[in-house]
């Protein structure tokens, strides 16, 4: 009986240690989160050691209030236009650092990237399904497609096709996100019109010469219009009926 009791005395105790582990894994500590996010960026972007400190700080800052809207019990509007708030002066901080239209666009998309994930992960719990629509798979194979639609047509080096992979994969996932979002503001949509330019500025600079960069634009422009024929084929027949 003594043994059992022990054994039963044991056995609790592994499963009390494993729960504390568990918990342990899910503490929300924004020093490591911040550490985290700012080795993330230093491995899409080149920073110095001084930015990376400062970067740190910045979100530690910010985690540190994320933490705090975590940890009530009750949450209302009002936290929510907190987390908007803190958003904002991390982005304007990052901005201000990095102090680089390019690398600020890159860190913009890391954290479109991540949003979009997120968001992902929470649409995939709820439908409790394993295959449920994965928003970076989905962007990097439009983003192969597009590319590889383009190099039919213009010679482009791997480089340049590397290039507009990656750009077109990140602006695909900042255009998933936008229309995922239900509840657009006005600053939303001013920040997205500003993100779609620098991508489009990236892609430019992504070609060797202004001719190539033409034809880029020219096929752009024929597939919206067979984009839009497809969705109106009374376009075509107002066409043809036009040139006889």
């Amino acid at each position: 009986m003594k043994k059992l009791i022990l054994v039963l005395t044991a056995f609790a105790f592994v499963n009390l240690s494993n729960a504390q582990q568990k918990n342990s894994k899910k503490e929300f500590n924004p020093e490591t989160k911040a550490t985290k996010e700012v080795n993330k960026l230093a491995d899409s972007i080149s920073i110095t050691p001084t930015q990376k400190e400062s970067l740190h700080g910045v979100f530690v800052e910010f985690f540190t209030t994320v933490q705090q809207v975590k940890g009530k019990d009750e949450k209302n509007k009002a936290d929510a236009l907190t987390l908007k708030e803190a958003k904002k002066t991390r982005d304007d901080k990052v901005k201000s650092i990095l102090n680089d239209e390019k690398k600020f666009a890159k860190y913009q998309s890391m954290m479109a990237e991540k949003k979009a994930n997120r968001k992902n992960k929470v649409k995939e719990k709820k439908e409790g399904k394993k295959g449920a629509f994965n928003a970076e798979k989905h962007a990097s194979a439009l983003a192969e497609r597009q590319v590889n639609k383009i190099s039919s047509s213009i010679a482009l080096t791997q480089t340049q096709q590397d290039s507009l992979t990656s750009i077109f994969t990140e602006r695909n996932i900042a255009r998933i996100h936008f229309k995922q979002n239900q509840n657009k503001t006005e600053e939303d949509k001013t920040n997205f019109r500003t993100y779609m330019a620098s991508c489009e500025k990236r892609i430019q600079n992504s070609f060797v010469s202004a001719e190539q960069y033409a034809q880029y634009k020219d096929l752009k422009k024929q597939r919206m219009e067979e984009f839009r024929n497809k969705r109106n084929p009374s376009n075509n027949n107002d066409e043809q009926e036009n040139g006889k």
